[in-house]
C-alpha cells in the first residue's frame, strides 16, 4: 500500500502537521500535487498538498485520497524544501509556507449541502429540531453554514443523515470566481458586400466570424480593428449571437514559454565579481 504524506489546506496550528492517507491502486499521485481528502470526524472533503510518501504508518487504518486536483505537480522538490525551510525559519505553518510558493487563484472551496428528505420525521433532540426547522425555512436545502451556528449542529446533521431524514452532498469549486469570456458567432445572413459600403468594420467582423465560426469578442475587436460598439450593433441587427462561457483558471495556461538564460554582468558588476571571487579564494570575509 502506498502512503501519501499530506498537508491539509488549513492555517490552524492544530492541523500543522502531515497526515497519512492511503493512495488507491492506479492513482498516479506525485509529491507537489493537490488532492481532495476526507478530513476530521465528519470526513469533510478538504483540499490537501502531497509533500512526500511514507513506507509505513503508525496508524492502523488510513483514509484514502479521494481525487487528484492537478494534471501534474504544482511544486517540485526544491519548492517543497523551500517551504519546509520557511516553516522552521519564520515559525509559520507548513501550509502558509506552501501557499507562498504556489500559484495564486487556484484554491478550491467545498460546500456541504443539506437537504430534508423526510419532512414528517420526528427529531430526537432539540438540536435536531433546530437544524430541521432552519433548513426547512431555507426551502428544504441549505449549505451547512446556514446551521453551523446552532449548538450541536454537526452531530445533529450526522444523526439525521444516518436515519435518512436528511441527505448530505458536497460541491467542490474554485474559490476564486471563474473567468467569463463572451463568445461571438454568426446569428443571421446578410449581404456583406453591401454592408462594407455602410459599415466596413462590421462587415469585416462578419468575414472573420465566417472563417472562425466563433471567437471571443475581445479577439474579434482586435483582429478586425473595430470596436465593441460595432459588435453590439451586429447583435442588435440579429447578425451575431453572444454566449458567455466559463473558463476555469489553471496554473498551466500559457505553457510554452522559453526558459530564460542568465544575463551577462555589466562592466561594473564584472569588476565586483572578480574582487569577491578573489577574496573568497583567499579565504577573506567581507
Amino acid at each position: 500500500m502506498s502512503i501519501a504524506e499530506i498537508v491539509i489546506a488549513n492555517t490552524a496550528r492544530a492541523t500543522d502537521k502531515t497526515f497519512h492517507y492511503s493512495v488507491p491502486d492506479g492513482m498516479a499521485l506525485s509529491a507537489g500535487m493537490r488532492v481532495l481528502v476526507p478530513f476530521g470526524a465528519g470526513n469533510r472533503t478538504t483540499e490537501g498538498i502531497v509533500v512526500g510518501f511514507a513506507e509505513q504508518s503508525a496508524y492502523g487504518s488510513l483514509k484514502a485520497v479521494m481525487k487528484i486536483l492537478d494534471e501534474r505537480p504544482l511544486l517540485n522538490g526544491a519548492m517543497l524544501s523551500l517551504a519546509k525551510w520557511m516553516r522552521e525559519k519564520y515559525l509559520c505553518t507548513f501550509y502558509q509556507a506552501l501557499k507562498t510558493v504556489m500559484p495564486s487563484g487556484i484554491s478550491v472551496k467545498t460546500t456541504e449541502w443539506i437537504t430534508v428528505l423526510d419532512g414528517t420525521a420526528v427529531p430526537k433532540s432539540a438540536s435536531e429540531r433546530a437544524v430541521l426547522e432552519r433548513i426547512k425555512d431555507a426551502g428544504g436545502t441549505a449549505d451547512f453554514g446556514t446551521v453551523s451556528d446552532l449548538p450541536g449542529a454537526r452531530r445533529a446533521v450526522n444523526a439525521l443523515n444516518a436515519r435518512g431524514i436528511v441527505s448530505r452532498d458536497e460541491e467542490t469549486a474554485q474559490s476564486v470566481k471563474a473567468k467569463q469570456i463572451r463568445m461571438v458567432s454568426i446569428g443571421g445572413e446578410t449581404d456583406v458586400e453591401a454592408l462594407y459600403k455602410k459599415a466596413p468594420k462590421q462587415a469585416k467582423m462578419l468575414e472573420i466570424l465566417r472563417q472562425t465560426g466563433a471567437i471571443s469578442a475581445a479577439d474579434l475587436v482586435a483582429f478586425s480593428g473595430g470596436s465593441y460598439g460595432a459588435v453590439n450593433a451586429l447583435r442588435d441587427k440579429g447578425l451575431v449571437i453572444f454566449e458567455d462561457r466559463t473558463v476555469l483558471r489553471t496554473a498551466y495556461r500559457g505553457d510554452g514559454f522559453a526558459k530564460t538564460v542568465p544575463l551577462p554582468p555589466t562592466a561594473e558588476q564584472e569588476k565586483v565579481l572578480r574582487y569577491l571571487n578573489a577574496a573568497f579564494d583567499a579565504g577573506e570575509t567581507t
